[in-house]
């Protein structure tokens, strides 16, 4: 807006109302505090228009009803709501209102300022992410090394090889914006535990990296830290789980009795491999993923 400011009408309504302004790009705020004296929120309808009087996104329809309204500390109920991605030039919002009302009304520019949605990004190998403008259109988006990223119109990357490049957001004012993407391997990789990890008498078991083979398989390797005074020859009822982000369940490995053997007060590295036919949803962002290994107390 070229100069923000409280838009204020204090009458009985109950015909259309209309707010010009005129602005630059970017999103503006709306807020409208209904204070009719016996505290109540009204039905009220918002329509934004450009300078020819066409319809700009879809009006906003708010009933009194609605869970939307705030009743604030003054007694008064209070709606705000934002539109998006404005071009420069003149608007003006409409009211209808279903009932005889008094209201507050104030119209604002909230931001001209155009970025994306992340200047810095990690990808894995073989997977992708999206970047967006704010308050801004991109005509094109390029990689400056296409062979480690390569990114669409749409601003989705996709991780080649492992490496970095800018992705570069062209505008339609001519200005750009950058985002460093560095692609990462496809492997799980966490802390290798130590005796101290463990507690007294007990022991504790944690994966420290998982890698897909060449065949498919997904070797997971982890370390058991011994914290009893006897050495540990199985683990009863092991189990590994490994959960996407989503939460879910994509590989396990079970065994009734996994024999090791971790003498004690000490640590050990093992290994285990799950066959590719045992992988649900094809290979899985494993830099993303969480790895659970559990197992029965042993007895001492």
């Amino acid at each position: 807006m070229n100069n923000p400011s409280r838009q204020t009408l204090l009458m009985h309504i109950n015909i259309n109302l209309k707010y010009k302004f005129s602005m630059q790009k970017g999103n503006i705020g709306v807020t409208t505090e209904n204070i009719f004296p016996v505290p109540s929120p009204v039905g009220v309808t918002y329509t934004v228009k450009n300078s020819s009087g066409k319809v700009v996104g879809n009006p906003m329809v708010l009933t009194n009803y609605d869970d939307s309204w705030i009743l604030d500390g003054r007694g008064w109920y209070t709606y705000k709501y934002v539109v998006n991605q404005l071009k420069k030039g003149s608007y003006s919002v409409e009211y209808v209102f279903d009932q005889e009302t008094k209201f507050d009304a104030k119209i604002v520019q909230l931001s001209n300022n155009v970025s994306l949605s992340s200047n810095k990004l990690s990808i894995t190998k073989g997977f992708v992410k999206t970047l967006k403008v704010n308050n801004g259109v991109a005509t094109s988006w390029t990689s400056s090394n296409s062979s480690v990223a390569s990114v669409n119109r749409k601003g989705k990357i996709t991780g080649k090889k492992i490496g970095t490049t800018t992705v570069t957001a062209h505008l339609s004012d001519g200005k750009s914006l950058k985002c460093k993407v560095t692609i990462k391997a496809n492997e799980y990789s966490g802390k290798k535990i130590t005796i101290e990890d463990s507690g007294i008498n007990e022991y504790t078991i944690r994966a420290y990296h998982a890698a897909y083979q060449a065949n498919g398989n997904m070797v997971i390797k982890f370390r058991i830290a011994n914290g009893t005074n006897k050495t540990i020859t199985a683990i009863p009822k092991f189990h590994v789980s490994v959960i996407n982000q989503k939460n879910k369940g994509i590989a396990s490995y079970s065994n009734n009795s996994f024999k090791v053997n971790v003498p004690k007060h000490s640590v050990k590295e093992y290994s285990i491999t799950i066959k590719k036919n045992s992988i649900s949803g094809g290979k899985a962002d494993l830099r993303n993923t969480n790895i659970e290994i559990s197992g029965e107390r042993v007895k001492l």
